[in-house]
């Protein structure tokens, strides 16, 4: 699923948006199967309080079998990015009578 701007609050447009290359991605995700990806970048710059935010969105397709172990590989917080674990949705999927 990828984010649209109509997904987002008023003020939000498209800055950026690509195909992500294999060069792209990290030699964890590789080793994983790493298949292909999406990349689009959101901005909100409000001019007359000096303010600005950000959204971007990385998409990645993996083989089924390494989906979970994906979203194990490891993510470095640094002085551009911070990550943070948010907490599960608890998302549960419903069986149908006859699946």
């Amino acid at each position: 699923m990828v984010l649209d701007a109509t997904d987002l609050s008023a003020g939000y447009s498209i800055k950026e948006k690509s195909p992500r290359l294999k060069s792209d991605a990290s030699n964890d995700a590789l080793s994983l199967g790493w298949q292909e990806g999406y990349y689009i970048r959101f901005a909100h710059i409000n001019t007359q309080q000096l303010d600005s935010s950000i959204i971007e969105q990385y998409i990645s397709k993996y083989p089924t079998e390494n989906i979970t172990m994906s979203l194990d590989l490891p993510k470095q917080s640094d002085e551009n990015n911070t990550y943070e674990e948010l907490p599960s949705p608890n998302i549960e999927k419903k069986v149908e009578h006859g699946e």
